[in-house]
């Protein structure tokens, strides 16, 4: 082990540590670094935080699930195509298209459709109706 292995460890560790934090920024904090580093053994950690009651931190969640950029986290970003922030909803959407995912489903077809649109409803049209 190297001293930047030995450094990126120390730093996963603290980020971790802020994921226990009552205080929702320095949870998000510790998520930035986390999908910062893109080690996919953090995954375990920052899932259960797509649940968190601070939508920043839920999204935080989703970013650094995205820069780690595993597949195998797309069932558990489904749920989050009905959230109630509708950032959370369309990166969630977006997140799920750039690692593959497909709806298994019309339910989640519409969900990730519904998503995109009330986030960004002229983007979406601009996506239709090109000029």
């Amino acid at each position: 082990m190297n001293l930047n292995d030995i450094t990126q460890w120390l730093k996963n560790v603290g980020n971790l540590r802020r994921l226990k934090s009552k205080d929702e920024w320095n949870r998000k904090k510790g998520l930035v670094g986390l999908g910062r580093y893109k080690n996919t053994t953090a995954i375990k950690a920052i899932l259960p935080l797509l649940s968190d009651q601070s939508k920043f931190v839920r999204l935080g969640a989703l970013r650094a699930l995205d820069k780690i950029g595993d597949r195998s986290v797309t069932d558990d970003l489904v749920p989050l195509l009905r959230d109630e922030w509708d950032v959370v909803a369309a990166t969630s959407a977006e997140i799920l298209y750039r690692l593959g995912w497909e709806p298994q489903n019309a339910s989640e077809a519409v969900s990730a459709a519904i998503a995109q649109v009330k986030h960004s409803p002229s983007r979406m049209l601009r996506d239709v109706h090109p000029k």
